[in-house]
């Protein structure tokens, strides 16, 4: 895993006028960013954690987001995360009961 292709990802000038659409602005942008990773084939590292960046400028929040990604090519979206070298598998989801 040292060889791979380790890429900055980052949301600029997210503007927040409402302090309770705050913590679910963030979470909103942190789903997008993984997807946004994920279809360019990287995999967040989990040693680096993202940062949420906000400054309260003129009535509002002023924000970004980053968060590193490491490429691991088509297998991105059947991929966690990256820690310690070792790319980490999704957790498989235990099937469904039918009732």
């Amino acid at each position: 895993m040292t060889d791979q292709m380790i890429r900055r990802f980052q949301f600029d000038d997210i503007e927040i006028d409402d302090d309770a659409r705050l913590v679910q602005t963030r979470e909103t942008y942190r789903v997008e960013m993984n997807n946004l990773m994920r279809d360019e084939g990287f995999v967040p590292i989990a040693d680096l954690s993202p940062v949420w960046r906000s400054e309260y400028v003129d009535g509002k929040y002023r924000c970004s987001y980053t968060h590193q990604g490491v490429y691991v090519g088509e297998k991105a979206w059947e991929m966690d995360c990256v820690t310690d070298n070792r790319v980490i598998p999704k957790s498989k989801s235990e099937p469904s009961s039918q009732t």
